[in-house]
This record gives C-alpha cells, structure tokens and sequence, in this order.
C-alpha cells in the first residue's frame, strides 16, 4: 500500500489485521512479518524515496513502525527469524516461514 498527501507520495506500508487486542500483543513483544514482505518493503522505499511503515490494526487499537527513513536504510532493530505459521484455517496446516521480528518498544500508538 502506499499513502500520498496531495499528489506526494510519503510513505510505502505493510498492513496486517490481528484478531487480539493490544494486552496481548505487549505480551508478546514484537510483531511478525514475513521476510519477503520486510524486503518488497525496503525495496519500494528505496526506490521511491519515501519511508516504509508497518501497521497493525489490533481489535482495540492500532500500532505502527517506521521501519526505513526515506533512503530505504532500516532505522529500527529487526530480528530474523524462522517460525511456524498457519496456512489455513480449514485444515490448520502450517508451514516453516522466513520472518522479521519488530520490536514493540520500537513501535507506536496511534
């Protein structure tokens, strides 16, 4: 997704819609995007010259990261990872995903 003011371009996003609140995602202390979704992230800030962010609309509040300033360069820490991650809800399979961990500290309120 991107986000323009006017006819200018600010910043490039990941979206991600959780079904818990926000207890619950401090107890958890970061949040988890796929690594491929880190790099297209970093890439289009890159190349666009605006920021990349991750949103996380929680069921009672939403939270955000800057995760690149406008050069593409990462400005928060990020943990790489691999984790277990359902595939679908019919069958509850799941699968082993290359992901990055964003720090709660790091993000905020909106």
């Amino acid at each position: 997704m991107v986000f323009t003011v006017g006819n200018q371009l600010r910043a490039v996003a990941e979206i991600k819609k959780r079904k818990f609140d926000l207890a619950r995602q401090n107890k958890y202390g970061s949040t988890l995007i796929e690594w491929s979704k880190y790099e297209s992230g970093v890439n289009a800030s890159l190349a666009l010259g605006v920021p990349f962010v991750v949103i996380v609309e929680l069921t009672d509040a939403t939270m955000f990261w800057k995760v690149t300033d406008s050069t593409g360069a990462t400005v928060v820490p990020i943990e790489r990872t691999n984790k277990s991650a359902q595939v679908s809800e019919v069958n509850k399979s799941k699968v082993l995903k290359d992901c990055v961990l964003l720090d709660n500290k790091y993000g905020k309120e909106l």
